[in-house]
């Protein structure tokens, strides 16, 4: 069987993440808690957190793997509650800050994009931190359009950040 795109190109492996993997989700995400660039999330996650996202009916994760190694992961979540949102996911990408630029994230979007749609999604939402400059990139590249902009959104501070709303008609 020949190997995947993602893994003939670069030898990152792309798959399904399960409660196995909380662990290591738990410390990329910690990672992107850390630099700020990612999430308004101030505070380091707990495991127990983490391990509770996949007791989420509508949650769907992958991770990227490099020599057994995970260097990434992206989750499906819910939108809104309802019925009426069921067929829209919202998009999440965290890579490993070792790995950040070496197409980990790229791959990722590619994968849960084809999730996305596997699964009969019509529409994939993300929220970006506005000088997140290479998310903002990437996902223009994947043919995301923005389709608004959250003034001083999040936690309440002084220099609160813009949030970028991209989507992807599938």
């Amino acid at each position: 069987m020949a190997a995947p795109p993602s893994e003939a190109r670069t030898g990152v492996v792309i798959r399904r993440a399960g409660p196995d993997d909380a662990a290591s989700i738990w410390r990329i995400y910690n990672e992107g808690i850390e630099d700020g660039l990612a999430t308004f999330a101030s505070g380091r996650a707990t495991l127990a957190e983490v391990e509770a996202w996949f007791r989420e009916q509508r949650f769907a994760a992958l991770v990227a793997e490099l020599y057994r190694q995970a260097v990434g992961w992206t989750s499906l979540g819910p939108y809104r509650e309802g019925p009426a949102f069921d067929g829209i996911a919202e998009l999440a990408v965290y890579v490993d800050r070792t790995w950040r630029r070496h197409a980990v994230g790229h791959l990722l979007v590619e994968a849960a994009l084809a999730e996305a749609r596997a699964r009969g999604l019509y529409k994939v939402l993300g929220y970006l931190l506005e000088q997140n400059l290479s998310s903002l990139k990437l996902v223009e590249k994947l043919g995301f359009r923005v389709v608004g902009l959250h003034h001083r959104h999040g936690p309440a501070r002084e220099r609160a950040a813009n949030v970028v709303v991209v989507e992807k008609l599938l």
